[in-house]
This record gives C-alpha cells, structure tokens and sequence, in this order.
C-alpha cells in the first residue's frame, strides 16, 4: 500500500523548504530553545523547596486575622530598663557631672560668648587663607596665559 497524500498517519512529517533559501525549516518546540541539564534541574528543585519551606514557615504570620494592639502601652512598657535603685544612682551621677562641668567652665572663664567670639575669629582666618590661595591661583593662571 502506498501512502497518499492525505494519509498523515503513514509517514512522518517532512521537513517544509524555504523555496528562497532551499533549508528546511523544522518544528519549533520548548526544548529547541531552552534545555536543562542535571545541575539546571538541581538547582531549580532546591529553590522551588526552599521557597516552599519558606512559605511553610510563614502560613501562621499569614493567617493570622490581624496585629495585635499595641497602642495602650506606653513607649518604655516593653523596654528593659535599669532597676529603680539603679536609676537613682544613674540619675545623681548625671547631676553631679553636670554640676562639675558648669563649676570647670566657671573657674577658667568660658562663656558661651567668648566661644562664640573665639569660633569667629577662626572662621574668619580659614576664610582669609582661602581667599588668598584663590588669588594666587589666579594669578598663576593669568600669568600663564600671558606667556602662551
């Protein structure tokens, strides 16, 4: 029996030509333009895994219905604080070191003004080298220019 043209069944299909470029153009399939290998295949199974136990992990935060209130509490409630004792002594020695450096800042003669005085008077010396080496860069640069 010979087959026919319309017996589909009998033969496998033949490879159509480009009657242009006279190549036979195949079947396209998924595997002709991605193949995995074993370390592919590997790899993606321990993701799909990991990423599995990962939203294992996370169904009870999932569903849950909903936070919790918190807004009652105030904002040292869950804090863990010294003890009351020790923060009275916190609290004293805090003081005394307070009453210590506004004694040392009254003894030498510091007062805010005379650093604000001291802090200008630097300012203004930074600013007076900055202008005079600016200068002298341009200077430079015209002399430069002059001789080319």
């Amino acid at each position: 029996m010979t087959p026919s043209a319309n017996d589909s069944s009998s033969a496998p299909a033949a490879a159509r030509t480009n009657p242009r470029r006279k190549k036979a153009i195949f079947h396209q399939t998924f595997h002709s333009y991605l193949t995995f290998g074993k370390f592919t295949t590997y790899i993606i199974g321990c993701f799909l895994v990991l990423y599995i136990l990962v939203i294992v992990c996370l169904i009870p935060m999932l569903s849950a219905p909903s936070f919790p209130d918190h807004h009652h509490q105030g904002p040292l409630q869950g804090a863990h604080l010294p003890h009351a004792p020790s923060k009275k002594a916190i609290v004293e020695s805090a003081n005394k070191l307070r009453a210590q450096f506004q004694k040392l800042r009254r003894g030498t003669g510091i007062t805010d003004e005379n650093l604000f005085n001291e802090a200008v008077a630097q300012f203004g010396k930074l600013r007076a080298a900055k202008e005079l080496l600016r200068n002298r860069k341009k200077n430079a640069e015209t002399r430069t220019q002059e001789e080319q």
